[in-house]
């Protein structure tokens, strides 16, 4: 089973490429990551597509990227 992430902290821009369709993109510190590990940035975007009479909708959306911070010993 997969489940989807409560909270994300940083930054997501969203821009309307047709007036039914919107394209979004961002950079986040994981999924449910408020106050630890700011070193593991992810990607999130995707977009939403509605149609004409805003009866149906599409959303897809995708979150990649680290989980934690990997640190290197030397």
């Amino acid at each position: 089973m997969k489940s989807s992430p409560f909270t994300h902290t940083g930054a997501l821009v969203s821009y309307p490429l047709q007036s039914n369709l919107t394209f979004y993109s961002g950079a986040v510190t994981g999924a449910d990551n408020f106050d630890r590990q700011f070193g593991a940035w992810s990607y999130l975007g995707g977009f939403n597509w509605t149609d004409e009479d805003n009866a149906t909708s599409f959303s897809f959306s995708v979150l990649n990227g680290d989980v934690s911070e990997t640190l290197e010993t030397t």
